[in-house]
Order: C-alpha cells, then structure tokens, then sequence
C-alpha cells in the first residue's frame, strides 16, 4: 500500500509517499475525520459528527462508528483498545490497532 503524504494541515505533499503501516495509520486518521454524507460516491462513508458531538447519549453510537470506520480501512486486522473523551463538541479519539504488517498502531486523533 502506497499513499501521499499529507502534512498537518492535511494537504498532499507532491511527491512525498507513505508505504506500509504508516500508510495505514494515515488512512485510518483521514477517515475518521471524514463526515458523513461528505463525499458524493458514498454517502455513507465517514461518521455523522455533526448529529454526534454535542449530543448527550452519543457516546456508544461514537465508538461504534469509530470501530466501523477503522475496521473497515484496508489493513486494519483488529482493534485492540479504544477510548473517547468529548468536551462539547471536541472529541479526542486514542486508538489502538493491528494492522496486516503485525504493527500494533497507536493514534490519537482529534475531532
């Protein structure tokens, strides 16, 4: 697997690349902060954050869309430890997971 390099604003670096678990671990950050209905090709791809976050009782349904998004990146093998703390309507996401290279990846990612 072979990605482009973004950088902390999350735009391409031309001609920079990401191969393996690193590549992985990118995939993972971007769709987890992709929304829902975002993209026209598949609007069920990301999550609904706008609906989520700043909502009380949400709290489940988050976790269950971060491990449906994570779980359904290619080479994501299996999650092994997840933790969400919301603050209104900031999210910090860590996540723990195995990929197909044997990395167990460790991210924080924030919302």
């Amino acid at each position: 697997m072979r990605v482009s390099r973004l950088d902390k604003s999350g735009d391409w670096q031309m001609g920079q690349w990401l191969s393996g678990s690193q590549a992985i671990a990118q995939n993972v950050t971007t769709r987890l902060k992709s929304f829902k209905f975002d993209w026209y090709l598949d609007l069920d791809a990301g999550i609904d954050w706008m609906h989520l976050l700043g909502n009380k009782g949400t709290r489940s349904r988050i976790e269950r869309d971060v491990e449906r998004v994570t779980l359904g990146t290619a080479g994501v093998q299996k999650i092994t430890a997840l933790s969400a703390q919301q603050e209104g309507r900031n999210l910090t996401i860590s996540l723990t997971y195995l990929d197909i290279y044997g990395t167990q990846q460790g991210l924080t990612v924030a919302i």
